[in-house]
């Protein structure tokens, strides 16, 4: 992995170690270029870097796999960097692990408005609406789905012969009683 030129000190901005082999990415903005991406090979040398995911692929492949690119240059604001560090994740798919490195992915408040202003006044299709559904009754309380005969069969045989202590029927009863009354309200 080369190091950034030191015209690039005072600089801020996004980059990207790119590794060559795979094509990962790792997305990272700084108001210093020069002194984070050195930083970064200084870590990965010492194979003490934050990322383990980075590192290792640093030590599989060694560090002629490792590019690092300026993707923008701009002022050295942290709240305009961490907006356009957002860009970047969403338009590289960095945090997700088949195209990047990056772990942590949170969006800026920035960025949550401006994604939700994307959004407004967009409908749904009815192709897109079935799959929200779809994906809404396979949920792990198997909410919407058809059981079998045998499924109820074997489950209602599990659940013969079950006791419960005292202390247990007083505790359900206690939480019926409160959901009966919170229901009613």
């Amino acid at each position: 992995m080369r190091i950034l030129s030191k015209k690039y000190i005072q600089r801020g901005g996004i980059y990207r170690i790119r590794n060559i082999v795979n094509k990962r990415i790792y997305i990272g903005a700084s108001t210093n270029l020069f002194r984070r991406t050195r930083s970064h090979r200084n870590r990965l040398n010492a194979n003490n870097h934050a990322n383990k995911y980075l590192q290792k692929d640093w030590n599989r492949y060694g560090s002629k796999s490792f590019r690092v690119e300026i993707i923008l240059e701009c002022e050295s604001n942290k709240g305009i960097l961490n907006l356009y560090e957002d860009l970047c994740f969403n338009f590289y798919r960095s945090e997700n692990k088949e195209f990047g490195y990056n772990i942590k992915y949170r969006h800026s408040k920035k960025m949550k408005t401006w994604l939700g202003l994307l959004r407004l006044g967009c409908k749904h299709t009815e192709d897109t609406k079935k799959i929200i559904s779809a994906l809404h009754k396979r949920n792990k309380y198997n909410i919407g789905r058809k059981l079998t005969d045998e499924c109820k069969r074997k489950k209602s045989e599990k659940m013969k012969g079950r006791t419960f202590s005292d202390e247990t029927k007083r505790k359900m009863s206690i939480a019926r009683k409160r959901w009966w009354e919170n229901r009613c309200t």
